[in-house]
């Protein structure tokens, strides 16, 4: 997902915005519920593009800010629930 805190701030990335994986697992799981509310896998594929791109790309370090963990596994388990994985 794309990450702008202020669309008029031009050094944000202008209009495109700049990725932001560490937020990517703070939406995922909303797909998700989507996904097991209607059926519809337009909902499940970006659940799991999203999932897949926080895993991969968000910046987790030992020594690194809480922020970037808490952001990331808050939700992640309804992810897993509400995408039917378990």
């Amino acid at each position: 997902m794309r990450y702008q805190a202020n669309p008029a701030n031009t050094s944000e990335g202008g209009r495109s915005g700049v990725g932001a994986p560490d937020l990517n697992l703070l939406v995922a799981p909303m797909y998700a519920w989507l996904y097991a509310q209607t059926g519809n896998v337009t909902y499940r594929d970006m659940a799991d593009a999203l999932f897949v791109g926080g895993v991969n790309g968000a910046w987790i370090a030992p020594d690194g800010p809480n922020k970037q963990y808490n952001q990331n596994y808050r939700w992640s388990f309804d992810y897993v629930k509400w995408r039917g994985l378990v």
